[in-house]
């Protein structure tokens, strides 16, 4: 059984990372170099689209996203809404518009990142917490960057979705790997470690959503121990989002060892 620890305490934590083995006494990188690009659609895909080796071999670490440098910050963005822009895109508008709104949506403290030796930042994985999540568009945000009208219609657009808390279960909130370094287990690493912290926080099973419409992405989240627990709608969210039904994920996990 889980510790009764209470959900605010146990998500106020999570944004240390203690469990992340490869980086406890790492100093903040510099700044990476080069924007990492992806197609990913509703709590990630991997798996979607051309599969691309990286042209040279390289070391990668997994890390949390605060540890790196702000100029991080500037990559995570663009590299969210190369993976979202299907789903946010008539949301937040074109790109030049919409990568400052998700630059300042950004929560470093809730994801973790994969990068190269040189510093490039070629991987992202988010979580959600009862302190917050990876990407959080709040009104306030939205009214900063849109104005009281065009904040208006997105939160309500926003609210269809509805707001997604599970006391129960370690949320993955996108995951995200650069085409040009996929095939080579940075999205299992991601994951792997999300469970360590998931484990270490008195979890027994983590959660994600993926689009019905992308099998692949299914396949692969089915290779890391996902099942597919339920099935959900999205007829009135569909229009905006472009999303008409996801599978709802879930994977076990077995105590951590004391």
């Amino acid at each position: 059984m889980r510790s009764a620890r209470p959900a605010e305490r146990r998500g106020a934590r999570m944004g240390h990372l203690r469990l992340i083995r490869m980086c406890s006494a790492l100093p903040a990188l510099p700044p990476p170099h080069g924007i990492c690009k992806s197609r990913l659609i509703l709590h990630s895909e991997e798996g979607n689209g051309p599969q691309r080796q990286s042209p040279v071999n390289q070391d990668i670490r997994i890390l949390p996203l605060h540890f790196l440098a702000d100029g991080a910050r500037d990559q995570a963005a663009a590299l969210y809404w190369q993976a979202f822009q299907g789903k946010l895109g008539r949301l937040l508008g074109r790109g030049d518009r919409a990568l400052p709104v998700i630059r300042a949506a950004l929560d470093p403290g809730h994801a973790l990142a994969a990068v190269t030796a040189g510093g490039t930042l070629v991987g992202v994985a988010g979580f959600r917490s009862a302190a917050g999540s990876f990407v959080s568009l709040s009104p306030e945000l939205l009214r900063r960057f849109y104005g009281p009208a065009g904040s208006s219609w997105r939160l309500g657009a926003l609210r269809l979705l509805g707001v997604d808390t599970d006391n129960e279960r370690f949320l993955i909130d996108g995951l995200s790997v650069s085409p040009a370094f996929r095939s080579q287990g940075i999205g299992r690493a991601l994951l792997e470690e999300l469970a360590s912290l998931a484990r270490a926080e008195g979890y027994r099973a983590m959660r994600l959503d993926v689009a019905e419409s992308n099998p692949r992405a299914r396949a692969l989240y089915e290779r890391c121990g996902f099942r597919v627990v339920q099935k959900q709608r999205m007829p009135f969210a569909a229009p905006v989002f472009g999303v008409w039904s996801c599978n709802i994920m879930e994977r076990r996990l077995s105590p951590s060892a004391p």
